[in-house]
């Protein structure tokens, strides 16, 4: 893992944390303010978040507070929940979300100084999404900015775009993890996944193992294969609900 913090680039290999010297990412002489820091687990993630360097292992979160090797600190956040793949790392509506052993968390501060909160998005879906998570070695994700949504798609490379699988949770009130509602997605066959706003304008890209890079959220159909759906009106009983009705006409 690789992120750019308080004119460091700090760089990840196994449970080793290295940052270079300010203002150039390939000089790491000690004398020049470059430097290391040991975590107790191989890191997983990097992420920048309000001022603080989050470190997650896959059991752990750590953050870095400081400027320089003179004060740079690292302090934990949580000991037993940590980020189980690197490019599940987003942040939505203010706060962080990753996956975890367990699911979909929600990483954001408390009204309390220094404190942060990490709670599960995604507890109504939890018996699919261990399976998901279980079936699975390699994840990416992105969030959809105009729609509140994070996405989380799998991969392997055996598989056929129509058995792929993914989910998207959309987020109906910020910094609030019992807002998301999930949904399972299936046909996006996604090994990298990127969203970027340009000229007011989200454009959501991803790429497979055809060579292509395609553009989410565009047209009405998968690279020309027809979108299946299904649509379920409420159960509507009319009083008697033994009576099976007729509807000819309805609003």
């Amino acid at each position: 893992c690789v992120c750019a913090f308080k004119d460091h680039m700090f760089y990840s290999k196994g449970s080793l944390l290295t940052f270079s010297v300010p203002f150039d990412e390939a000089d790491f002489t000690p004398a020049s303010g470059a430097g290391s820091i040991r975590l107790p687990k191989t890191i997983t993630g990097l992420y920048v978040f309000r001022s603080q360097l989050f470190v997650f292992t896959e059991s752990s979160i750590h953050v870095i507070n400081g400027s320089s090797l003179a004060d740079f600190t690292l302090e934990s956040v949580n000991e037993t929940i940590g980020c189980i793949a690197s490019d599940t790392i987003q942040e939505v509506s203010g706060d962080v979300a990753f996956l975890s052993s367990d699911g979909v968390r929600l990483l954001g501060s408390t009204d309390r100084t220094g404190d942060f909160s990490n709670q599960t998005t995604s507890k109504y879906i939890q018996a699919p999404l261990n399976s998901f998570i279980g079936s699975y070695s390699s994840f990416s994700s992105t969030v959809v900015r105009g729609k509140s949504q994070y996405r989380v798609f799998s991969w392997d490379a055996t598989r056929e775009p129509n058995f792929s699988e993914g989910f998207v949770g959309t987020q109906f009130r910020p910094q609030d993890p019992e807002s998301f509602e999930w949904g399972k997605l299936q046909g996006f066959k996604v090994y990298s996944i990127d969203s970027k706003v340009h000229n007011s304008v989200e454009y959501i890209v991803f790429s497979s193992d055809t060579e292509y890079v395609y553009q989410m959220e565009d047209g009405n159909d998968f690279d020309g294969t027809d979108i299946q759906s299904s649509f379920w009106t409420p159960y509507i009983s009319f009083t008697d609900p033994t009576y099976r009705k007729v509807l000819y006409k309805m609003f």
